[in-house]
C-alpha cells in the first residue's frame, strides 16, 4: 500500500462526515481479493502494473465463470475460504461479495468510471486513475475558446469522438440512459461551443446522426489515442517506420490494446460487427506491420486468441 501512496492520487471525498480515502479503499480492496481469492498451485505471478490512467490486476485463478462481472452477475464463491476468514478476523475484509460492490461503487467515484473485473484462468482487474491536470494539453484559445471551462466527463466525451459516435454511444460510454438529458444537457453545450460537430449537419435528428471531435486530442482515463508527440514517442515516425500511414482508428485501436483484447471487444470498441471485414482489413495490417502482436502466436485461430499494442516493445528494442 505504500507503493500505491507513493504513485497514485488520492482526491478528497467525505462520507456524511468523515473523510474517506477513495484510494485505500479500492486498492486495498483488490489486493485483498487478489490474497484470498489466488489459485495458490498456480505459479503465474501476482502482478499490479501503474500504467499513465490505469492500474492493471493479474491473478492466478480457478474461475467459478468466465467473463466480464459485474454487480448485477457476480455470484460470491469461497475459493479459498479459511483464508477469507483470517482476513475477516484481522478487519481487512468484509462479508462474502461486498468486495466488488464496494469496487464499483467506489471506483467510480475514484475516477467517473466503473472498473472492468474480468474472469478466467487469470483473473483481471482494471481501475481507471483520475486524470491529472498536468497531462491534459491546454488547448490554445483559438481552437477552443471554451477549453478551459471542460469537466472531465466533457474532456473525456470528446477524446471519446475522436470517431464519430451515435448518442448512443455516447451515453453508454458515460452512463447516462436518459437520451432527453444527454441531448439537451451534455451534447448540445458541446456543440453551442462547436466542440463537436454534426456528422448530417442538415439533418441533425437524423437516426444515422453521429457526433465527431476534430480538435486537438486529450489524455482521458478511457483512451489516449491521438496525444501529442511528447506524450507518446513511440508512435513517431522514427520509433515505427508505419506510423505516420496509421489512421486515427488504427491509432486508437493501439491504444485500446495496451491490455490484451480479443477480436470481439476490439470490434464493439470500434463498432465494426463483420467479424471477416475486421480480421483482414483492420487487424491483420496492423499485425503485419508488428504494431500489434498475437497472446497465443502458435494458434493464431485459437478461440482464446487476444491481441497486444507492440508500440511499447518497438520502442524498447530501438
Amino acid at each position: 500500500m505504500d507503493f500505491v501512496k507513493k504513485h497514485l492520487p488520492d482526491p478528497f471525498y467525505q462520507e456524511e462526515d468523515k473523510r474517506i480515502s477513495l484510494r485505500n479503499k479500492i486498492f486495498r480492496e483488490t489486493v485483498v481479493n487478489i490474497l484470498i481469492h489466488r489459485e495458490f498451485i498456480n505459479p503465474y505471478p501476482a502482478k499490479m502494473i501503474i500504467e499513465e490512467n490505469f492500474v492493471l490486476f493479474e491473478n492466478a485463478s480457478k474461475p467459478h465463470g468466465f467473463g466480464k462481472l459485474t454487480p448485477e452477475s457476480f455470484s460470491p464463491f469461497p475459493k479459498n475460504p479459511n483464508i477469507a476468514k483470517i482476513f475477516r478476523e484481522i478487519g481487512l475484509a468484509e462479508e462474502m461479495g461486498s468486495g466488488v460492490r464496494n469496487l464499483f461503487k467506489y471506483s467510480k467515484i475514484y475516477s467517473g468510471f466503473e472498473p472492468e473485473i474480468e474472469e478466467g484462468d487469470i483473473f483481471k482487474v482494471v481501475i481507471r486513475v483520475p486524470i491529472k491536470k498536468e497531462n491534459i494539453p491546454q488547448v490554445p484559445p483559438q481552437d477552443t475558446p471554451q477549453a478551459e471551462e471542460l469537466s472531465k466527463r466533457e474532456i473525456a466525451i470528446l477524446d471519446f469522438c475522436k470517431i464519430p459516435r451515435s448518442a448512443d454511444e455516447i451515453g453508454k460510454f458515460i452512463n447516462i440512459k436518459d437520451r432527453k438529458h444527454l441531448r439537451n444537457s451534455i451534447l448540445k453545450p458541446l456543440l453551442e461551443k462547436k466542440l463537436l460537430k454534426l456528422t448530417i449537419p442538415d439533418k441533425p435528428n437524423s437516426p444515422k446522426q453521429k457526433y465527431l471531435y476534430e480538435g486537438k486530442a486529450f489524455i482521458t482515463p478511457h483512451t489516449s489515442p491521438q496525444v501529442s508527440p511528447q506524450a507518446t514517442p513511440q508512435a513517431t515516425p522514427q520509433d515505427t517506420p508505419q506510423a505516420e500511414k496509421l489512421s486515427e482508428r488504427e491509432m486508437a485501436i493501439l491504444d485500446f490494446c495496451k491490455i490484451p483484447r480479443s477480436a470481439d471487444e476490439i470490434g464493439k470498441f470500434i463498432n465494426i460487427k463483420d467479424r471477416k471485414h475486421l480480421r483482414n482489413s483492420i487487424l491483420k495490417p496492423l499485425l503485419e506491420k508488428k504494431l500489434l502482436k498475437l497472446t497465443i502466436p502458435d494458434k493464431p485461430t485459437s478461440s482464446k486468441q487476444k491481441y497486444l499494442s507492440a508500440l511499447k516493445e518497438i520502442k524498447n528494442n530501438e
